[in-house]
């Protein structure tokens, strides 16, 4: 639905599905998707709209420059030529693009703290000067250098754009972006090098593809490798077709996307078909599709806020249709977790003859033999810096850590000291939950792995009912008193 330059859309279903041995590659894109579903998405059109008719109105009989960019980050156009077409040579003003980029990142932090209250919104404000400090410090090391650009004139309706070179450093590291154009296709080349020399072999190559079949449809290749190995991590591979007309238009995507052994297909198509008259009630609750850019990428919203914060603490109430997507997302990045802990828990058995000694609180952040012995590239913690301990068992041997997982040996079915172990973590959503605070809290030093057999299959909000020291017998069902009891746990 369209109202007022504004386009409505909503996700109705969308299937992802994957053999038995790649469930677990998927469950981060499954916690996604549920977190959209039936929501809202508004997306403004008038910036679309606007630069749609400035690109019919730039022809290269008349193109100019200095109209046809419409802002000042590009600066000093010089007529040229472009492997023998037609061009303008123009060079990036590295002021305008730093208050840009200090623009989009000043918008982060101002969106975190609205995602915040009470205690926690207090506390953001202590940090928030230091966060700032750190963005003037970044902008200050930001260099642009050896930028080679180019607007080519390949027809009246045919202007592209093009960045043979351009180094981009940082603090972080650097990002070098190599292009080339024809009058029907784009490739580039993107390496990303960290600055340690310890993380080179952490360097991404981005390769990718795009070729215009006619005017409404393009083929594209993107290949994302690690740059030590050169092998093909990521490959999304398709086309995508747009129509555009004076009434209405329609998008056709049709490509896969490829990780390891696991390829999803998307595919289908949207139509807009512009009537004379119609009655439109606008919905009451929407997500912007900036918003929701913002909140799966934290940095990419423009003007509008966004509740998309890696710093908040969960527990708190939902502040935003988007929250509920982001805490699923993180839900199904520790279920993960967990599950390449007790991959590496149980390589260490197959070694050692015995687990690993439980460290001191069940801080799995202390499991460094991991790493040490190439068991994991690093030790995963949770997705949120300030999460809250999880505590497991009622003698306070375990406490875990902020931020961290927690790991407790128990006995094995048969009563064998540390024949057993479980992962715990916090968790933000009730229908990927299974278990409870308390459950986790009557740990002692006599529970066996047999407690935990049966975990909460289903999990209610009730504030007037305690919380579930262990499943419903029959239903398998359990009721927390608030969020901050929900728990994902792994037991082996």
């Amino acid at each position: 639905m369209i109202q007022d330059a504004k386009l409505y859309l909503k996700l109705s279903n969308l299937d992802i599905t994957a053999d038995e041995k790649n469930q677990q590659e998927i469950a981060f894109l499954k916690g996604m998707v549920e977190g959209f579903k039936g929501k809202w998405i508004k997306l403004d059109n008038q910036e679309f709209a606007t630069l749609l008719e400035t690109s019919r109105k730039s022809g290269a009989q008349k193109f100019d420059p200095k109209e046809f960019i419409t802002n000042d980050l590009y600066k000093n156009p010089t007529s040229t030529t472009y492997e023998g077409q037609p061009a303008w040579k123009v060079d990036l003003d590295q002021d305008v693009l730093k208050q840009q980029i200090k623009k989009v990142m000043e918008f982060s932090i101002k969106n975190a703290a609205s995602a915040l209250t009470g205690e926690q919104a207090e506390e953001f404000k202590l940090h928030e000067q230091e966060l700032n400090a750190q963005i003037e410090k970044t902008l200050a090391n930001l260099k642009i250098e050896n930028t080679d650009a180019y607007f080519v004139i390949y027809a009246a309706d045919n202007v592209k754009w093009v960045a043979k070179n351009t180094d981009i450093t940082f603090d972080g590291g650097k990002i070098n972006i190599q292009q080339s154009v024809t009058a029907d296709a784009s490739k580039g080349k993107i390496t990303i090098t960290p600055a340690s020399e310890q993380s080179k072999s952490e360097t991404i190559l981005i390769d990718y593809t795009v070729k215009e079949v006619n005017k409404t449809k393009y083929d594209f290749t993107v290949l994302i490798s690690d740059g030590t190995a050169n092998s093909k991590v990521v490959k999304i591979e398709g086309s995508l077709a747009l129509a555009l007309s004076e009434k209405g238009f329609s998008i056709k995507p049709d490509f896969s996307v490829t990780y390891q052994d696991v390829t999803a297909k998307v595919q289908g198509e949207y139509k807009v078909n512009l009537i004379d008259a119609h009655t439109f009630t606008t919905p009451n609750e929407t997500i912007d599709a900036k918003d929701l850019l913002g909140g799966l990428i934290p940095g990419l919203a423009s003007d509008a806020d966004f509740s998309g914060d890696e710093e908040e603490i969960i527990g708190l109430e939902e502040v935003s249709p988007l929250s509920g997507a982001q805490a699923a997302t993180r839900d199904t990045a520790r279920q993960k977790y967990l599950a390449d802990l007790a991959s590496a828990i149980e390589i260490y058995m197959a070694a050692k003859g015995e687990y690993p000694a439980q460290p001191a609180n069940g801080d799995t952040s202390k499991l460094t033999v991991f790493v040490e012995k190439g068991y994991l590239r690093e030790l995963p913690s949770d997705p949120l810096k300030t999460t809250a301990a999880v505590k497991v068992g009622s003698d306070n041997k375990t406490n875990g850590a902020q931020g961290q997982f927690t790991y407790r040996l128990i006995k094995s079915k048969d009563g064998k000291d540390a024949g057993s172990y479980l992962l715990a973590a916090r968790a933000e959503s009730l229908n990927i939950a299974n278990a409870t605070s308390k459950m986790l809290e009557s740990v002692s030093n006599s529970t066996t792995s047999k407690n935990f057999e049966d975990l909460c299959e289903t999990i209610t909000k009730d504030s007037s009912r305690a919380t579930s020291t262990s499943p419903d017998p029959k239903t398998k069902s359990c009721n927390v008193k608030g969020e901050e009891d929900l728990r994902y746990v792994l037991v082996r």
